[in-house]
């Protein structure tokens, strides 16, 4: 019996490719710590699962979310509207 060649299925990496961006992620918010001493706090959410990272042990941060809107000067805020669609 001849077996046809069929060819080999693409292994799914998104998991992979999610690690690696988030390792990169987390070590840019680290060098904006060091490099300009902001305080940086990181949270994803992704499959129930919280990512975290805080340059900082100080209990009062991050703010909530009130704190921020009430501060001045004013919040920059973005959402993704702010930032062009990116094909994958």
């Amino acid at each position: 019996m001849v077996e046809e060649n069929k060819p080999l299925q693409k292994r799914d990496r998104t998991n992979d490719n999610f690690r690696r961006v988030m390792n990169n992620y987390m070590k840019k918010g680290n060098l904006i710590c060091q490099r300009y001493g902001a305080d940086i706090h990181i949270v994803v959410r992704r499959k129930h699962r919280f990512y975290t990272y805080s340059s900082t042990q100080d209990s009062t941060f991050p703010p909530y979310h009130q704190q921020v809107e009430q501060s001045y000067p004013l919040p920059i805020q973005k959402t993704p509207l702010d930032y062009p669609i990116q094909k994958a």
